[in-house]
């Protein structure tokens, strides 16, 4: 909130600022018709910057050598302190780019248990927030809940990260809560089911839940309402044509929840102007047409046993912090001396909780920053090189990849601790902005004049 600013103002300019979204450009070319069954994605009228068909052709008609290899860190769910320390150690400011900027990741924030002064600082520093949901993994652990009880499930040694959303399983608000091991199956044990839990939503409760999510990023933690771009499924559940609908109807530019399994070589992000090139993994997809909509891929992984997944906390991590350096960097070399399509590093932050976990990433990570052709940039940096082929030779100067952040609010150094009730107890939500008169939740952000409350979606 600006001096002078009061909280109505700042809440009135959240609300006319969604009129006016900067995420997705406006078309150059022709679009298809939205909504309707889409077409296999032809090159001669899929254009950029509008459009791409993705797969394993570099955009531009660069060669592999020219172009810079993009590294896409990424962290799934809530920001809070149990992952500051891991934050801060990641990011030193001796860890920069070659044009000198610093490193960058993006971050898909869940609300629960969120504290989102750390998310305005973050932000402050040149990350990228998108949207993971307001109360989708609560929903979902209460569904596993069930499926443990339900099926007799016993499962030995789990381990504890005394972290809140990666806990042993303990009981909070009437359901268990998974641990970390837990959640990286969690797709799969509601597929048991439901197919996919995002199928069950309707367009209406996406909108509630990823635009929601975006107002309360906007309201409570200082970030630009245009500058919250992108999402991603929690559990990676995708909610097929309903989902995708949602984000282009909320001017949305990109989702990153749909795993590729081809990955030689691998794919560059794509728009979903046009059919999807690639294989299903975890239906529904989308079947329809959303033009300027991209998907950044998540490319499958491939451990030391030759297993595939689709984030770097799902694999078979070798014991020693050596085992995992040679696991990042066999992934990583696929993607460098093939097409240099961008490298997915996907992670929750209590991966890092093992030791060897961080020492072996630490190390790969330092080994990418003293590379002068690789760059750790934000999902939503990729996109706008996508959109731009830019070669080596010039890619100091593009302008994307530049860091001038001084449009962003400045660090939250003295957060006020705002108690609000919320079903059976008190939560404490720490904020740089004004307090809310309620817990923001689903469908109740606390923003004056809501447009995701108040707008009327059609079910498709």
């Amino acid at each position: 909130m600006r001096a002078g600013q009061t909280r109505e103002q700042m809440i009135e300019g959240i609300k006319s600022k969604q009129d006016q979204l900067a995420g997705r450009p406006d078309p150059v070319y022709p679009t298809p018709q939205v909504d309707k069954t889409a077409a296999k994605c032809r090159k001669d009228v899929c254009l950029l910057p509008d459009c791409y068909c993705g797969g394993k052709e570099i955009p531009g008609g660069l060669a592999a050598e020219e172009i810079p290899q993009l590294v896409l860190l990424t962290f799934d769910d809530a920001v809070n302190d149990l992952n500051k320390v891991l934050y801060s150690d990641l990011f030193e400011k001796s860890r920069k780019n070659p044009n000198g900027c610093p490193i960058s990741a993006t971050y898909y924030v869940s609300h629960e248990w969120t504290d989102y002064s750390q998310v305005q600082n973050l932000y402050a520093d040149g990350h990228e927030m998108a949207s993971h949901s307001v109360s989708v993994h609560c929903w979902v652990m209460k569904i596993f809940s069930q499926a443990l009880i339900t099926s007799n499930v016993i499962i030995q040694g789990i381990r504890n990260y005394n972290n809140p959303d990666y806990s042993s399983r303990q009981i909070r608000d009437g359901y268990l809560i998974p641990s970390s091991s837990d959640r990286m199956t969690m797709a799969s044990v509601c597929s048991v089911t439901s197919h996919s839990f995002g199928e069950q939503f309707s367009q209406k409760k996406w909108t509630k839940e990823i635009s929601g999510q975006r107002e309360i990023l906007a309201a409570y933690g200082g970030v630009k309402l245009e500058d919250v771009r992108g999402m991603r499924a929690p559990f990676l559940a995708v909610g097929g044509n309903k989902m995708f609908k949602m984000l282009y109807d909320s001017n949305f530019t990109y989702d990153s929840s749909m795993p590729v399994y081809e990955n030689r070589p691998p794919s560059f992000p794509y728009t979903l102007d046009y059919k999807l090139f690639h294989d299903c993994m975890i239906p529904p997809c989308p079947t329809r047409s959303y033009p300027g909509v991209w998907e950044v891929p998540m490319v499958m992984w491939q451990d030391l046993n030759g297993g595939r997944c689709s984030m770097g906390d799902a694999c078979s991590n070798p014991p020693t912090a050596d085992g995992v350096y040679k696991m990042l960097i066999k992934n990583f070399e696929r993607h460098y001396t093939t097409n240099r399509a961008p490298f997915g590093l996907f992670y929750h932050a209590a991966w890092f909780t093992q030791i060897h976990h961080k020492e072996g990433f630490i190390a790969f990570l330092d080994t990418l920053v003293a590379m002068k052709d690789v760059w750790l940039v934000s999902n939503w940096q990729a996109i706008q090189w996508v959109r731009d082929p830019t070669p080596l030779s010039r890619i100091n100067n593009f302008p994307p990849f530049q860091c001038d952040y001084q449009g962003r609010p400045k660090r939250c150094n003295n957060p006020k601790v705002c108690n609000l009730w919320h079903k059976s107890g008190v939560r404490y939500m720490r904020t740089c902005q004004p307090c809310p008169d309620i817990y923001p939740w689903t469908g109740k952000t606390g923003v004056r004049n809501s447009r995701v409350e108040n707008d009327i979606v059609e079910e498709s």
